[in-house]
């Protein structure tokens, strides 16, 4: 799951990298001009700019996201899942990387119990 969870970082730097590199040509830009009708017009391009890599960005993070709970999903077992509730995660944490972090610890607590009840089964 590491794989997963280093894609995910690779588009956040990614992203961040093409946003400076936006924020500087829009600079150079506004800069280049005296007109502040054109400055203006400048602006607004860039914010829409933004605003579509910022949609593009949010698909592309929720489909690694999506891959990352699918991985984490095909290695549990429901059949042996402990029926405690896990608490919610809190608003200001990042929710699904929250969520990942607990069912993967409870994951890793239970995989030897499981041997264990499979091994009885058996």
């Amino acid at each position: 799951m590491g794989s997963m969870s280093e894609a995910i970082a690779e588009v956040k730097e990614v992203f961040r990298e093409i946003m400076l590199h936006v924020l500087e040509c829009e600079d150079e830009l506004i800069l280049e001009l005296n007109d502040p009708g054109l400055k203006e017009a400048v602006r607004r391009h860039f914010e829409n700019l933004r605003s579509q890599l910022a949609k593009v960005y949010v698909r592309k993070l929720r489909k690694e996201y999506e891959r990352e709970i699918k991985a984490f999903s095909e290695r549990l077992d429901v059949t042996f899942l402990p029926s405690k509730l896990i608490p919610r995660p809190p608003r200001s944490r990042d929710r699904a990387r929250t969520w990942i972090e607990r069912l993967s610890s409870i994951l890793e607590n239970y995989e030897e119990a499981i041997k264990q009840l499979r091994k009885k089964a058996s």
